[in-house]
Order: C-alpha cells, then structure tokens, then sequence
C-alpha cells in the first residue's frame, strides 16, 4: 500500500509539472505582446493640428491650465493656427474654449511652453515665434491675456525655445529665450541672433539681462536648458547652438552668484568638455546613469553626443560606447524618461530626416541598460514611426504612471503615443508633483527629488525647457522595478529638505513647500492602467479535450474543424454601388489623365486580362510602353519597387489594409491611417478608396519627374510639386479632368449634390474603389461556394489540398479567415530583387519603412489567394515565377534564399538581385521565426493536393475578363495608356 501511495503522489507530481509547463507554454503562444507606444491620437482628438510645411518647426508644451489636476497640451503651427487642448480626463483631448485666444495664426510660432511666471497659481503660456514672442498670461482659468510689452518682452528674433529657471532663488522664474538666425528672412545669412536672459522682477515684469552672459550668447540657439550640474543648489544654463551659422559651439554657463554687476556667470564649455561645435539642435537632460549628476544628450546632424557629468565640473563624451549614436538621421528634439517604469531613464530621439536629405528618418528609443548602455527598442513601438519628426516632450497624461509622448512632425501634425508598457510589466511606479511657495517659485523648477529603494537612489530635477521647442511635464515619474515601497527626500532650492519613509509605490502625490512647518504628501487620482488578461487555466484545458472532428475519416468533418481553427467564414459582401459612380469609375481606372504625363492609368499595371495585375514581377509605371511581359521601359529606366497587387474581392468589409506595406490601413478606432495622415480629404467611403489616393502622388507609378514632358510634348505640371505635398497634385488632377465636359457630366450624375466647385480627388477615388469592387468581386470560385455550403463544390484532391493548407502545411497560420490572409506582415526570407525602396536602396525594407521598427525590416503583408494562380509572379517583389516554388519557398525560406535563381526574371532585374552573404545575413537576422510552414515536407502527391486546392480558388467568371474593357475613355487618349507597340496605328499620334 505504501508503495502504491508513493507511486501515486509522484504521478500526481508528474502530470501537475506536465501541466503547470504545457499552461505557460499556452499563455506564452496566447498573449499577445503589448506594444510599447501605441498611436492614440485620433482616438484621443489630436487631430487636425498642422498645415503641411518645410517649415522646420514644431512647437509642442504639457501643462494644467485651469487647474483640474489633468495636464493639457498646446501645439503651434507656423502658417496656421496654434491650437489649445483641454485634457477632459477619460484619454481625450477637445479644443479649448481658450483656443482661440492664443492660436496666433500665421505668426510662425516656433517653440512653447507653459509656466506661472507670477506665482499666482495659474500655468501662464509662453509661445516664441519668428517674430515678436507672445507672453499669455492665465486669467485664473478662465482665458488667457497677451501681455508680451508689459511684461518687457522686447525684439523680434527668430526664437526656436524658451526654457525657465529661478537662477538667483528669489521664488521667481527667469527666462532664457534661444534664438537662432534671420537668414532666410534678412540679408546677412551667416549671422546669428543673440538669445536673450530675462530676470523676472517679481511684479509681472522682466528685464534684460543677457549681459550676465559675457557676450557668449550670439550662437545660432535652438535650445538652453536651466539644471544644477555641480549640485551646488542653484541653476547653471547650458545652451546647444547649430553650427550652420556664427559657429560659435555649445555654451556652458556656470551659475557663481550674486556680484560682476548683476550677477556672475561663468562660460566653462571648454574647460567642462561641453563646447562641441556640431550642428545642435535638441536637448536631453537627466540623471542617466544614477550617480546624482545631471547629464546632457544633445541631437543635431550628426554625430551625436551623451555627455556625462564626471562630477567634478567636467563632462565625458560616451554616446558610442553606450550605444545611442545616430549613424544616419538628422536628429532633433529629444528626452530621458524611464519608459518601463525600471528606475533608469532611457532616451526618445525624434528624426527628421537622413543625413543625405534623401528620405525619411525613424524616431529612435534607447532602453537604459542600468550599465551606462542603451538599447535600441524597435520592435513592437509604434513610437519609432517615419514621420520627419522635430519636436517631442512627455507627460502622463492619463494618470496611470507610465510617461507618454507627444512627437511632433514636419508635415503630418502631432502625434499622441500612449505608453502600453503596464500591460505587460509588472514593474511599480512613484510620482511627484512638487508646488512651491514663499521663497520657491510656484512651479518649484530647480528642486530636487531623490527616490531610495535597495536597488539604489534616483534623482530628478524640476526642469522647465529641454528638447527643443518643447515644454515637458513637471510631474516627476519614478520608476521602482519590482519594488513597492521608497523613502523619499525633497532638497528645495533654498536648501530645506524633507524626507518621507516608506512610501508607497502606484501612487501619485503632491508636495507643497513647507512654509509653516511639515507638510505631507498628498494623494492625487491615479488611474491603475489595466493589465492584459492572461489565458486562464480552464481555458488551457479546454484545449486539452479532443475535438472528435480531427479524428474523422470524413473529409468535410475534418475541413469543417480545420476551417474553424483559421476563423473561416464566408466574408460580408458589399452593398451594389450607385450605377453613376461605377461609370465614373471605370472611366477614370482608364484613363491615363490621371498620370502626369498622360501615358499610364490604373489599369496600366492592374489589368484585368492579367489578373488584375501586369504579369510582371516588378510593374514599369510612367515612360513605359507596351502591356504585360512585353512591357518595356522608356528613355528612363525606372521601375516600381514592387509587385503590382491583385484587385479581386477588395469590398469585403472585413478589408483593413492596403498595400504590401501596409501603408493605408482601416485602424480599429474608425480612421483612415494613410501617408498624408491628417491631410488626408474628408468624404473617402473606405479605406480602398484612401488606397486609390495615392498611385497618382507615386513619381515612378504615375506621376513622373520634374522637367519630363507629356506624350504631347507639354510641359507635365505635376511633376513639378514637391514630394510631400500630395494635395496640391490632387487639385491639380482634377483641373485636368473637369476641363473634359464629358467628365463634368459623370461627376454630376455620381455626385447630383456637390457643386462641381467643390469636388475633390476623393470623389474621383470613390469612384474608382466603386468600379473596382463592382468589376473584379466574384465569388463563384470551388472555394467560395465550398465554404457557402456546397460540400461538392471541391473534388476530393482539391479537398485533400485543402486538408493539408489548414492543417499540416501550415498555410492558414497567415492566409487565414475568409479573405485568405490575416493582413498582418512576416519577413519569410524572400530574395531581393528591384531596385528597392526610399532612402534603403537598392533594399526594400517593406513595414519597416512605415513603422521605423526594426523587426519589421523585410516583412511585407500577407497577400489573399482568390484567383491567385491567375496573379503571378508572385511575392511583393515578383520574385517567383512560377506559383509551386512559391509554395515551396515557404517550406524551407532559408535554403531558397541562398540558392535562388535569378535567371528566372527579366535581364534587367537578374542584374538586381542582392545575393551578397551579408545581404542574405540580414534578410535571415530579421526573419519572422513563427513560421509553421518552415520545415514541412510533403510527397508528390501532397504537394499535388495543395496545387490544385490553391487552383480551386480561382472564379471561372475571372478567367477573362476582355468584355468589361471600355472602347474609348473621356480624354480621348489610348484606353489603358500607353500598352499598344508604340509602331502600331494605336499609339498616340496627335494630340486629342
């Protein structure tokens, strides 16, 4: 008995280890990894907030106007209006009442922030322009008043960022205004403007006070930062100048105190290891590494600098060694926040654009290492995006702990990211709110907070101008990694300090400067962010109980389970469309009006006698002639980066997202992401018709490039517009249209009630969203009447294939659901062929080029298969020929890979195909690891099954589609655009 007992606990310990490994494995594979930043600000209400621009500017600043405890958010525009936004507490933003009194339209604003320069209790906005700079001060909650002359702001300057600081601890901020240069605006481009000193007098008023400054202040400024960097409790400046004119280097001015006729400063750049001459731009300031010194990083064309502080008023370059250097980014504003929450702040450095000018840079987060290293974070961030990003400043603006961002961009307005890291970190958190009074200023900019847990101690500083043009939060957000306790000590700028034990962690609280003795700290509203819900352990056994129908011998029983798993179910048709559209449609799908040089439509590279596509594995758009494999270049040699994508079945409402990258999408909070974000028109009926916006803004697809001529010999004006301006070649196209009377008369009959006035490009997408939807959805394929109830509609090979692309094959792990893809990216190992894309070529970076992430690099998305026999070649790149080794390729992508035979293509990409080891090396670093069709072999006949399965995806009604082709088109050019051999009677001979 006694050995059975024994016998039996040890089985029970057995099968419990057996459990208790294969549930963590369950959660491991059911837990989706929360991203680090997600873009909320369409959700949010950020929206609708910058006029595109080259300006190089971007104005972004936190702060509680009125008082309700939620931190709002001012953003400026240049050439428009700033905009005020009220934190309305529950994640949303909605424009001030306020707004309007401090939007200075047209007043190039550069640079903002908020600060109660009178110690009245009300955050007062400071907003710096390209001009006169406009002092708001707050009516007690109620608007703000413009009080820039009274308060002896004086000068028109070209002031990038005003930063605060009570540098002589009378309880009053003083102001530090960097001003870079008046070229463009003036005749004297190599000539800086002096940034200026203001001495608050403590009765709303300032006075001038650069002087203190030695006269080392005539630099082109873009930003100076107020900080105690030898501890010695009062408030050195450190300023970053450009180099571009009046080189003149950073400036280091050591606070010594009262006395040389004012007060001393003394410029120690050069003796502190701080006088870089670069081209500087934004500032990062905080206490990286722990030791209790504050430390710069500052941003500018490159290369960058981390400059930590020694401790004895010298500074050590490192950012090399601990790897935060930018090899190929224009950087700009940039901030240290402890975005996991750890107790080491990490490093936000928003990108403009490449050292080259060529393209677009992505924003880059640095995690903390705790060792003096950092770490790229470029997976899973939406925060890294591609956006020529200036400015950036955080806050927590939602009160649940962990520091979210504002990153503003050039041309597509400010974006909101929310911090995601709580939903997956069990790490703690500890937030200060510190308010001064009597001899503090109310803001108490300059005092210190230092956190102790046994991990060691934090210090932060109260600081009121850093990353450039921009205005941070000044709640202190510590991070405590596992800890939940701290004891906490405040060093006030008059020296006095209070010590609090034991405190506990998840909280937020306020500390008000002790005028009549001890005061506690008190509790502010915090909102717990909500954890992501693991599996439960019911859940995991449930999928422990078999499911019969995997075990039937019945085909049908057995493709009903399979199809259940990958979320099979015949997908929501669309509504008929409006007969009028759909005519206005197919006549603008082919006609080559559309393209700048009127020689290529839509139906150029997505022809419905070849699949909807061009039959080639990269399409020849503008310049080119001929149709499909016959198809040849013209006098420039220019192909599209990629594959033509097929049109079939694109209505479904359960479409999301458009485009190999991904780059037009249909997000879950009901909007349109596409590459004008914001300034994308209003009145698109979907995310297809988004998509059709921007073939026509492509230089290679259809536009063309400046100086080419038209096939009439005129001038292509389309051409002529800058790159990042897709509204004006969208007006410019519909010039061109609505000069046809024919056209007038279709928008007319699909639009009865716009005014022809007041069309837009976005009608004219709709349109052709409408015909392509009516033209090329059909569902009369094996398949789709298969999963519509026809158990006959498959012979038994087809469904043998179909057995194994559900199941052993692993297919549907990615072609999944009743559309045949789950429209997300993976990097499966496909060649390089083209000649690549943006500022990466000859490389084609795919999602990467979207999302800045690097794990991303070489994904691209997850074609549908309908009518897929009928839309080779295939992958993004057409970089296989034939439709078997495409398959094939799945099964062993690494192999493939290596011994890929380019002889297979055109001559011209043969010669394209990067097959370097080092190339191959990073295809395969960055190579989506959750592949299960990787390793799988099949016999003959398996391989048999699944090609004819993939074959029963094909409708018989798309086999030929020559009938729905126009005979003529309204501009009188050739149907389809230049496709006929260019000898033929049917090439353009005179203008229509």
């Amino acid at each position: 008995m006694r050995r059975l007992l024994v016998g039996t606990f040890f089985s029970l310990v057995s099968i419990a280890l057996i459990l208790i490994q294969g549930y963590r494995h369950f959660i491991s594979t059911n837990t989706t990894e929360a991203p680090v930043f997600t873009d909320v600000s369409h959700p949010a209400g950020i929206v609708n907030n910058r006029v595109a621009g080259i300006e190089m500017t971007t104005g972004q600043a936190w702060g509680d106007y009125n008082n309700d405890g939620w931190v709002d958010l001012y953003v400026t525009d240049p050439i428009a209006k700033n905009t005020l936004y009220l934190n309305n507490g529950d994640g949303t933003f909605s424009v001030s009442p306020f707004s309007k009194q401090v939007e200075l339209f047209n007043a190039y604003s550069q640079g903002a922030s908020f600060a109660d320069y009178d110690n009245d209790g009300w955050k007062d906005l400071i907003v710096v322009t390209w001009g006169a700079d406009h002092l708001f001060r707050n009516e007690n909650g109620q608007g703000f008043v413009d009080v820039s002359r009274q308060a002896g702001l004086a000068g028109e300057y070209n002031s990038k960022t005003a930063s605060w600081g009570d540098f002589n601890n009378d309880g009053f901020l003083d102001l530090y205004i960097a001003n870079w240069a008046c070229y463009p605006k003036c005749g004297r481009p190599m000539d800086a403007e002096p940034d200026q000193l203001y001495q608050n007098n403590g009765d709303g008023t300032f006075s001038d006070v650069s002087d203190y400054l030695m006269g080392a202040t005539n630099g082109a400024g873009f930003v100076a930062s107020f900080t105690d960097i030898d501890n010695d409790g009062d408030a050195d400046i450190y300023l970053v100048n450009d180099e571009f004119v009046n080189a003149t280097g950073n400036k280091l001015f050591r606070n010594d105190g009262a006395g040389c006729n004012g007060w001393c400063f003394t410029q120690i750049a050069k003796e502190a290891g701080a006088d870089s001459r670069l081209f500087g731009m934004g500032l990062a300031v905080g206490d990286y590494n722990n030791d209790g010194f504050q430390d710069f990083y500052y941003s500018n064309v490159g290369p960058m600098e981390l400059l930590q502080n020694q401790g004895d008023n010298t500074f050590k370059e490192v950012a090399e060694t601990a790897g935060v250097q930018i090899s190929n980014g224009i950087t700009w504003g940039s901030v240290f926040l402890d975005y996991d929450n750890d107790g080491w702040r990490d490093l936000y450095v928003a990108v403009a654009d490449t050292a080259d000018h060529k393209d677009t840079g992505s924003n880059q987060l640095f995690h903390n290492n705790a060792d003096g290293t950092f770490t790229s974070v470029a997976c899973h961030n939406e925060a890294t995006d591609v956006r020529m990003s200036i400015g950036v400043a955080y806050a927590d603006y939602n009160h649940d702990g962990w520091v979210d961002l504002i990153v503003g961009n050039l041309d597509e307005g400010y974006r909101l990211y929310q911090n995601q890291q709580s939903q997956n970190s069990h790490n703690h958190w500890l937030s200060i709110e510190l308010e001064g009074a009597g001899p503090i200023n109310r803001d108490a900019v300059g005092a210190r907070v230092y956190l102790t847990t046994k991990n060691g101690t934090q210090m932060q500083e109260v600081i009121n101008g850093s990353s450039v043009m921009s205005g941070n939060a000044l709640e202190l957000n510590f991070g405590m990694g596992e800890e939940q306790s701290a004891d906490i000590r405040i060093r006030w700028n008059d020296g006095t300090e209070q010590v609090f034990k034991n405190i506990q962690a998840d909280q937020r609280y306020k500390l008000v400067y002790p005028l009549n003795g001890e005061t506690s700290l008190e509790p502010l509203q915090t909102n717990q962010a909500a954890k992501a819900k693991q599996p439960s352990f019911s859940a995991y056994l449930q999928t422990l109980k078999p499911d019969l129908r995997a075990y039937s011998k019945d085909e049908d029983v057995q493709l009903a389970y399979l199809m259940s798993r990958a979320s099979v179910q015949p997908p929501t048709s669309p509504q008929a469309a409006d007969p009028a559209l759909v005519t206005l449609g197919e006549a603008l799908f082919w006609d080559p009006i559309l393209s700048g040089n009127r020689d290529t439509a839509c139906a150029t590279c997505h022809h419905p006698n070849l699949g909807t596509g061009d039959n080639l594995s990269v399409s020849i758009g503008t310049n080119g002639f001929g149709l499909g494999d016959e198809r040849q270049t013209g006098t420039i040699r220019e192909f599209v980066p990629r594959n033509a994508t097929p049109l079939y079945n694109l209505g479904y409402t359960e479409w999301t997202t458009f485009f190999w990258d991904g780059r037009v999408s249909h997000r879950a909070d009901n909007w349109i992401e596409t590459p004008s974000s914001n300034r994308i028109p209003s009145g698109l009926d979907s995310a297809l018709a988004a998509q059709a916006m921007f073939p026509v803004t492509s230089r290679d697809e259809m536009r063309g490039y400046r100086g080419e001529v038209d096939i009439f010999g005129n001038h292509n004006e389309l051409a002529d517009i800058v790159d990042y301006r897709s509204q004006p070649i969208w007006d410019g196209l519909m010039v061109r249209v609505l000069e046809i009377p024919e056209y007038v008369n279709l928008f007319r009959a699909a639009y009865p009630d716009v005014p022809v006035n007041e069309l837009g490009f976005q009608h004219a997408a709709n349109a052709m969203a409408a015909y392509e939807i009516t033209a090329f959805t059909f569902e009369d394929s094996p398949y789709d009447r298969y999963i519509n109830g026809e158990t006959n509609a498959l012979n038994a090979e087809e469904k043998q294939g179909a057995i194994l692309f559900y199941g052993e094959a692993g297919c549907s792990s990615c072609h999944s659901s009743g559309l045949l893809t789950d429209q997300n990216f993976y990097n499966i190992a496909v060649p390089q062929i083209g000649d690549g894309k943006g500022r990466e070529q000859p490389f084609d970076l795919g999602r990467a080029r979207e999302t800045g992430n690097d794990c991303d690099r070489y994904a691209f998305r997850t074609p549908p298969l309908r009518n897929v026999e009928l839309t080779g070649p295939w992958m993004h790149n057409g970089a296989f020929t034939t439709l078997e080794e495409t398959v094939r390729h799945h099964f062993n992508p690494a192999a493939s890979l290596q011994y890929y035979d380019p002889s297979q293509l055109s001559i011209l990409l043969a010669e394209s195909c990067q097959d370097d080891p080092d190339v191959l090396a990073s295809i395969l670093r960055w190579y989506t690891p959750s592949n299960p069709s990787d390793g799988v072999k099949l016999t003959d006949a398996e391989m048999n099954a699944l090609m004819a399965f993939l074959k029963a995806l094909t409708s018989p009604s798309a086999k030929d589609l020559s009938h729905i082709i126009p005979a003529s088109v309204p501009s009188g050019l050739p149907v389809g655009g230049n496709i006929a051999d260019p000898n033929s009677s049917a090439s353009v001979q005179s203008e229509p």
